[in-house]
């Protein structure tokens, strides 16, 4: 508390507004917030000159909407197609859970994809990234196809090749100028590990017109002057960031990402967003979301993919804590400070993503009915987070987040905290 009474002095100093230190959580919740009202200045700052904020507006309907025909994402409408072997099946999106974040995103791509502009998204793992595409490309019914680039990666793959056939070889057609020809989609998943030779190959894909002449086999031609391209056809790519904890990275080059006019760097969800996910899965309950100063509406009673543990006693409290511990757990795998980092002893490090909540309400619907909510939740977080830990520091800084977040007070989880603190 004395840390904090010092920053409460040092922000009365500055500003003229003391604040009061309160104990939010228990003493193993190391965090400081600082809250003080918004109009709040340090002292000798001019008053900043900022525009009004606009009011918001209430559309009084769902972010989504989907016809048979049609669907409209946010206020982008986009026509459906009737279907095709390569569209993702609905089924694989039924956990889907469109909170703020989602939402940007899901809206950022229906714009790329009307004004067909080459969109590149830039973020680390678990952002959503390349299942947003795959969301979007369900609602929409539309085909796509995903590449995961690498060194390995040649023209071959990308532009064609000659196959042996009997009695000698024939040109086989690589997968861009198929989807060219077919209208689909094409996802470079990890852009930036293959070879940037590779890539700098597909420039003239990436144009408003897109073209590609194959130069490597039959010399066809698409685009202006040639074979058309499908209207349907919009290349997206995927990358992390160069640098840094992802190792073996390149950049792209200036030529090469000026190419892709839709820009976006994603972000890993917050407590929030994983709150939401969580109701989403469990409660069947779609966040009402603001975007813009715009408020979308949310809904309740949907199909849960969790819906057994629905009526668990206060599922929501535990649901809160879980979130909160998740959140947690994630920022420290991304902690700048490398010493203090997750799984920095690792050099693959940590990752702990929607794919581990999933796996955590699979685990708690399966288990619960033989031993019980507080047992299982215990039991989920031994599996799925202090497992994947080989570092002892490391597993009891998890179990501290747990216990700051709340779940050692719902769960069976001080004989782990024993165990792992003697281990």
């Amino acid at each position: 508390m004395e840390i904090a009474r010092h920053i409460a002095r040092v922000v009365a100093e500055a500003t003229g507004v003391l604040p009061t230190p309160i104990r939010g959580f228990n003493a193993n919740d190391d965090d400081i917030w600082v809250s003080v009202p918004p109009d709040t200045r340090v002292r000798g700052e001019p008053v900043p000159n900022r525009p009004p904020r606009p009011a918001l507006r209430q559309e009084g309907r769902p972010f989504v909407a989907i016809s048979e025909s049609s669907a409209r994402i946010g206020e982008t409408a986009l026509v459906r197609g009737t279907g095709h072997p390569l569209a993702p099946a609905p089924e694989l999106f039924q956990h889907t859970c469109i909170d703020a974040p989602t939402a940007a995103l899901l809206g950022f791509l229906a714009s790329s994809v009307r004004l067909r502009e080459p969109t590149l998204l830039e973020g680390p793992t678990a952002a959503g990234k390349t299942s947003a595409i795959l969301y979007l490309a369900s609602i929409l019914r539309h085909p796509v196809i995903r590449l995961n680039l690498g060194g390995q990666t040649d023209t071959g793959e990308l532009i064609g090749r000659y196959a042996p056939r009997a009695g000698g070889w024939s040109w086989q057609e690589g997968l861009i100028p198929r989807a060219m020809r077919e209208g689909w989609w094409v996802i470079l998943d990890e852009i930036n590990l293959a070879e940037p030779s590779i890539v700098e190959r597909l420039n003239p894909v990436l144009e408003r017109s897109p073209s590609l002449v194959v130069s490597e086999g039959d010399g066809a031609r698409l685009g202006p002057g040639g074979a058309p391209v499908a209207a349907g056809f919009h290349i997206f790519a995927t990358m992390n960031p160069s640098g840094g904890e992802y190792g073996g990275r390149s950049p792209l080059s200036p030529a090469l990402r000026d190419r892709f006019a839709a820009q976006r760097l994603c972000t890993t969800p917050g407590e929030r967003d994983v709150r939401d996910l969580l109701f989403r899965m469990v409660l069947g309950e779609q966040p009402a979301i603001t975007l813009s100063s715009v408020g979308w509406e949310g809904s309740q009673g949907l199909p849960a993919t969790h819906a057994g543990l629905a009526d668990v006693a206060e599922i929501r409290t535990l649901l809160t804590a879980l979130a909160r511990f998740h959140a947690s757990v994630d920022a420290a795998t991304r902690c700048e400070a490398v010493d203090q980092r997750l799984g920095a002893d690792r050099r693959e490090g940590v990752v702990v993503s929607r794919r581990t909540l999933l796996s955590v309400l699979d685990y708690l619907e399966a288990r619960v009915p033989e031993v019980g909510i507080r047992r299982a939740t215990s039991q989920a977080i031994d599996r799925y987070y202090l497992d994947r830990l080989s570092a002892a520091d490391d597993r009891h800084a998890v179990i501290r987040l747990a216990d700051a977040a709340g779940l050692v007070a719902l769960a069976e989880l001080p004989a782990a905290l024993a165990a792992r603190e003697a281990s």
